[in-house]
Formats: C-alpha cells, structure tokens, sequence
C-alpha cells in the first residue's frame, strides 16, 4: 500500500520510467498455443547451435547461426518460465502476448528500438488469481521469467564456447555482461521483474501507477513522434547495428541475405517513427 505523505508540498511525484504507459501488445496467444510455440523456438534455437557447432562451413556463417540459435533461445525462454513457475504455485493465466520490451525508456537510444522491435512474449496473469496467491508465490513466478532468461542464453553461449564454435568466447562474455546489467536494471526499475518479485515481497515500496495522460510511448498505436535528438540517435544506432550484421553476412561468404530479415523491419520501424515526427510537428 502507498505510503500518505505527511503534506500536500510533500507528495512524490511519479518518475518517468513509473509513468510511462506499457507498450500496447502486437497479438496475444492462448496459453497452449504459446507455450508450444516458445517451446519449439528453444528447440529451433539449440539445433541451430548444435548446427553451428558441427558444420564446416566459413566461421561466418557459422557465428550467424550461433546469432541466431542464441537470440531464438533468449527471445523464447522468458514468458514460457513465468508460466510454468505460476502454474506450479497456483496461478492461473489468461494468455500470452507478444510485444517489444515492456520498458523501452530505459534503453538508450538506438538500442531502445531494437529492443523494441524484437518480438518478446508477455505472460498475462488472471488478476483475481494474483490477488489471492500469496506473496512468496508471487514472487517466485515474477523472478522465473528473468532467472531463466539469464540461465538459458549463457548456457547456449557456454555450449558454444566448449564446441568451440567461431565467435562462442565473445557471445558468452557479452551473454554474462548482458546478464548483470539486466538484472540490475530489473532489479531498479519499477517494471522490472526482480523489482516485482520485491515488491511482491514488501520488500519494495510499490510503484507509482502510470500517468493516464502520459504519451511516452515510442512503439505501437497512439505512439509519439522523436523528440530532439531522439531520431538522429536512433538512425545512428540503426546503422551501426545494420553495418556490423551485413559485414557478418559477408564474411560468411555473402550468400543468403539473412541480415535482411533484421534489417528490414528496423527501417520500417524507424521510417514510420520519424513520419510521426513530421505529422506531429504539422500539427503543431
């Protein structure tokens, strides 16, 4: 429960991260349907390390399918663990949903519209199930989605390096550099996981409710247009990430343009940003 402040002068004001809205969702999946899908991206992802690791083909191609194998199982094995680890100790879900990150403003830019554009599944619970678990198994199933996430992707890049797959060092130190800056920030930010898990706990105070007039949203209907140097940013960021994918693709020997399949929906994504921009700047 909020704490009453003492004075009216006193009154906390929400923080931008707390009073961004969450970014509306692409679809939504039953918990069958999802929880096979996710299962057959984790299968996907690891016989694609698996093929990475027994191929001879050019390292190239070999570090993309490690890329991808790893990014399958990364991308697949967060929502399945809330779910499991709920239902375990007793709370229901209404379904699954599929979105980019929760929490966007808390990347920087370029990297905040990659992470926005990945398809990230979302485990939605039944509220009055929440209301009546209590607080250890609250905690518990909000922990397993980020706990797992962490396990999972360094295990892939541990089993990569010990195959010794082209690129497997590189992916495992920054799958481990990842992994802490992703739980510190979960453990922060008011829509982190491990933020949740504490305050399933009472070990957090709970979070300030979002703005309903907020418009912070950069991804999906009703988003908002760049402001300042938000678009220049994100082109950046975009080309930067673009450039070092198609330098990959061609060191691999240039064949099949894998890198378009990222490439691609990125610019969509940007183009449709910055028309946004100059619409909202008509406006005015």
């Amino acid at each position: 429960m909020a704490t009453t402040p003492a004075t009216a002068t006193t009154t906390p004001q929400p923080s931008p991260a707390a009073a961004a809205p969450m970014p509306r969702l692409w679809a939504k999946f039953s918990v069958r349907a999802g929880t096979v899908i996710q299962a057959a991206g984790i299968t996907a992802g690891a016989a694609t390390l698996a093929a990475a690791a027994r191929w001879h083909a050019p390292s190239g191609f070999r570090l993309a399918l490690l890329a991808a194998g790893w990014l399958a199982i990364y991308l697949s094995s967060h929502a399945i663990a809330h779910v499991a680890v709920g239902r375990a100790a007793g709370i229901r879900f209404r379904a699954y949903g599929v979105r980019g990150t929760d929490h966007p403003e808390n990347y920087p830019p370029g990297l905040r519209h990659i992470m926005s554009v990945l398809p990230m599944w979302s485990a939605l619970t039944d509220k009055a199930s929440m209301r009546q678990a209590g607080r250890w198994a609250r905690a518990a199933m909000f922990a397993a989605g980020e706990t797992s996430t962490t396990v999972a992707s360094i295990a892939a890049a541990a089993y990569a390096t010990r195959t010794h797959t082209p690129g497997g060092h590189a992916v495992l130190a920054g799958s481990i550099l990842w992994a802490i800056a992703a739980t510190i920030t979960t453990a922060i930010v008011p829509k982190g996981d491990y933020a949740k898990a504490l305050r399933a706990l009472g070990w957090r105070k709970p979070a300030a409710k979002p703005a309903t007039t907020a418009r912070a949203r950069t991804t999906g209907p009703g988003r908002r247009g760049p402001h300042g140097h938000e678009l220049r940013n994100a082109i950046a960021g975009w080309t930067l990430v673009n450039l070092a994918l198609i330098g990959a693709w061609a060191a691999a020997g240039a064949r099949f343009p894998w890198f378009a399949f990222v490439l691609v929906p990125s610019a969509i994504g940007v183009t449709s940003w910055a028309r946004q921009g100059r619409r909202e700047a008509a406006a005015r």
